[in-house]
C-alpha cells in the first residue's frame, strides 16, 4: 500500500509541475542596450563664404576642412523619435542634449541667422558611405530664403545603416529669429551628461514600448484559435483529477 502511496504521490507531482509549467509562457520579450558608436574624424565647409560660429565663441567654421569641435549621439538618443518628417520641429530636444547654439553667416545675406548645429556620432558597425566619414556643411540658398520672416529651415545629410535604413550625419537648423532656449535645469550640465541622460530616457522608452507589445501578443496569442477554452479543459482535468487522487489517498488511510 505504501508503494502505492509514493507511486501517486510521485505522480501529483508530476501533473503540478507540468500544469505549472503549461500556465507560465515566456514573453517573446529581448530588451535592447545602447548601440556602439564612433565619432567623425573630419568636416568640411562646402559653400564659399558660409562661416559658422558658435555663440558662445568656442569654435569658428569656415570654407575648406576643419575637425569637428564636439560630437553628439543623436542615434542612440533619437532614433524611433526623429525622422525626415519631424526634424525641422527638433531644434530644442537637439539642443537639450548638448546641440550648439550658432551664428551662421549665408553669402548672399547682410543678416547672420540664427542657428543650432548637431554634429553626430555614428554606428560604429553599420555607418557606411562617405557621410560616416566626414561631415559636408553646406546652406544652398533655397535653404536660406526659407529660413526668413520667422520661418526655420533645417539642412541635414544623412549617412547609410544598410538595407536601406540611413541616419542623420549632421544637422543644420537655421532662422532669422533666435531659437528658443532649453529648460534652466540644462545650463549647468555637461554636454555629456545631456547625450547620456537622453540616450538612458530614450532606451528606457524603448524597451517601456518593446515590453508592452510582448505583452499584447502574448495575451492575443492566449485567445486566438479557440485555445483559452482547451486550456481551460486541460488545467480543469488536471485539477479535478488531482483533487480526486487526494481523496482517494485520504480514504486509503
Amino acid at each position: 500500500m505504501n508503494k502505492n502511496k509514493s507511486i501517486i504521490a510521485s505522480f501529483l507531482i508530476v501533473i503540478f509541475l507540468f500544469a505549472i509549467t503549461a500556465c507560465s509562457a515566456d514573453l517573446n520579450y529581448t530588451p535592447i542596450s545602447k548601440t556602439p558608436v564612433k565619432e567623425v574624424s573630419l568636416g568640411q565647409i562646402k559653400t564659399d563664404g558660409l562661416v559658422i560660429k558658435a555663440e558662445n565663441g568656442s569654435f569658428v567654421l569656415e570654407k575648406g576642412n576643419f575637425t569637428p569641435p564636439f560630437q553628439i549621439d543623436t542615434y542612440n538618443a533619437k532614433m524611433g523619435l526623429w525622422n525626415y518628417d519631424n526634424i525641422k520641429d527638433e531644434s530644442k530636444e537637439a539642443l537639450e542634449m548638448g546641440a550648439e547654439k550658432v551664428r551662421v553667416k549665408v553669402p548672399g545675406y547682410d543678416e547672420e541667422f540664427y542657428g543650432v548645429l548637431a554634429l553626430s556620432k555614428v554606428d560604429a558597425a553599420r555607418a557606411e558611405g562617405p557621410a560616416s566619414k566626414s561631415y559636408l556643411l553646406q546652406v544652398p540658398d533655397t535653404y536660406a530664403s526659407n529660413a526668413l520672416g520667422g520661418r526655420t529651415s533645417v539642412i541635414y545629410e544623412p549617412h547609410s545603416l544598410g538595407n536601406n535604413n540611413t541616419w542623420f550625419s549632421w544637422i543644420l537648423w537655421i532662422s532669422d529669429v533666435p531659437f528658443n532656449d532649453v529648460s534652466p535645469m540644462y545650463l549647468n550640465m555637461t554636454r555629456a551628461e545631456k547625450e547620456e541622460m537622453a540616450v538612458k530616457s530614450n532606451i528606457e522608452r524603448i524597451n517601456s514600448e518593446r515590453f508592452t507589445k510582448a505583452q499584447a501578443i502574448q495575451e492575443a496569442n492566449s485567445v486566438d484559435g479557440g485555445e483559452v477554452v482547451l486550456d481551460v479543459l486541460l488545467y480543469s482535468t488536471l485539477i479535478f483529477g488531482t483533487i480526486y487522487l487526494i481523496i482517494y489517498l485520504a480514504e486509503q488511510e
